[in-house]
C-alpha cells in the first residue's frame, strides 16, 4: 500500500523529474511560534495549521501558549498517512521559516509570516485580529495563508519560481463576499437535502468547517463516495485519522458530523 510519503514523493518528482523538492520536505525545519496568551480563534488557527502542514513537513517545531494543541494535532495528521515526522514542542532555531500565531515573531527570525483570524477574516503582517470568535473559517484561511508562503518561501529559488508571487507583508482578507450582514458564528446552517458527490480533498475541507462550526447543523447532507480510506490518502484530506484507514470515507465524515 502507497502510503502518504509515497504520494508526496510522486507528485513532487512530476513537477521537476527528481527528488529535490521532496527532499526539502524532509529537510526543512519549520518553527510554529506563539505567544503567552491565546484567543478562541489563536486556537483554532492553531489547530486548522496543524492538519495542514502535519501532511506534508517532516520538521516542525512549535513553541508558545499554542504550542501543545499544535503538535498534538500535527501528530495526528502525519500518523493518518503513516508519515514519519519529528514534530516536537521545543524551540531550537534557526529555522528555514517560521510562522508566529496572532503575535510578533521572535527578533532573529529572517524568514518568517504573522497570521491571525477572526470571525470570517484573516490576516497577514502587523495588523493582527486574534479574538474571541468561534467561527472557524477565518482561522482556516489565514492557515492556508500561512501553509501556502512556507511552500513559497522554500521553493523560491527552483523551477517553480516563476509562478511564485508572494503575498502582501501586510494583508487581510474576508471570506465573506458581499459582508454587508455576515450570518452570526453562533447561527445554525440549514441543508435542504443537499448531495455531496465524492468526499476528497475539497469536501474534507468543507467538513471540518461544519464539525468545528459553533452553531447546529439541521437538515439532511448526503455523502456519496464508495471508496474507503488508506494510508496514501493522508497526505490531503483533512480531519483523516489512522483510525479511519479502511473505512468507508462518506461514513466516516458522516459519524463525525453527528456528534
Amino acid at each position: 500500500m502507497t502510503n502518504a510519503n509515497d504520494k508526496n514523493k510522486q507528485a513532487l518528482a512530476q513537477l521537476t523529474g527528481n527528488n529535490e523538492l521532496f527532499n526539502r520536505l524532509q529537510t526543512k525545519r519549520i518553527g510554529i511560534w506563539s505567544g503567552e496568551f491565546k484567543t478562541n480563534s489563536d486556537v483554532l488557527l492553531a489547530e486548522a495549521l496543524a492538519e495542514l502542514l502535519g501532511r506534508l513537513w517532516r520538521n516542525i517545531d512549535a513553541n508558545g501558549s499554542l504550542s501543545q494543541n499544535f503538535v498534538k494535532v500535527a501528530k495526528e495528521a502525519a500518523h493518518s498517512g503513516e508519515i514519519e515526522c519529528d514534530i516536537y514542542e521545543r524551540w531550537n532555531p534557526p529555522y528555514d521559516y517560521v510562522i508566529s500565531l496572532g503575535t510578533k515573531l521572535p527578533s532573529d527570525v529572517e524568514n518568517g509570516i504573522i497570521i491571525s483570524a477572526s470571525d470570517w477574516n484573516a490576516s497577514i503582517g502587523s495588523n493582527i485580529i486574534s479574538n474571541e470568535s468561534i467561527n472557524p473559517v477565518g482561522p482556516f484561511l489565514a492557515a492556508l495563508f500561512g501553509a501556502v508562503e512556507i511552500f513559497k518561501s522554500v521553493f523560491i529559488d527552483t523551477s517553480l519560481a516563476e509562478n511564485i508571487v508572494k503575498v502582501p507583508p501586510d494583508y487581510k482578507y474576508s471570506s465573506w463576499y458581499g459582508g454587508i450582514n455576515p450570518i452570526s458564528e453562533k447561527s445554525d446552517l440549514y441543508f435542504d437535502n443537499v448531495c455531496i458527490f465524492g468526499v476528497g480533498a475539497v469536501t474534507h475541507s468543507l467538513m471540518w468547517l461544519l464539525e468545528h462550526w459553533p452553531g447546529t447543523l439541521i437538515g439532511t447532507l448526503h455523502l456519496v463516495d464508495h471508496d474507503k480510506y488508506d494510508s496514501g490518502n493522508g497526505q490531503r484530506y483533512i480531519g483523516m485519522r489512522h483510525e479511519d484507514i479502511n473505512h468507508n470515507k462518506a461514513e466516516v465524515m458522516a459519524s463525525k458530523l453527528d456528534k
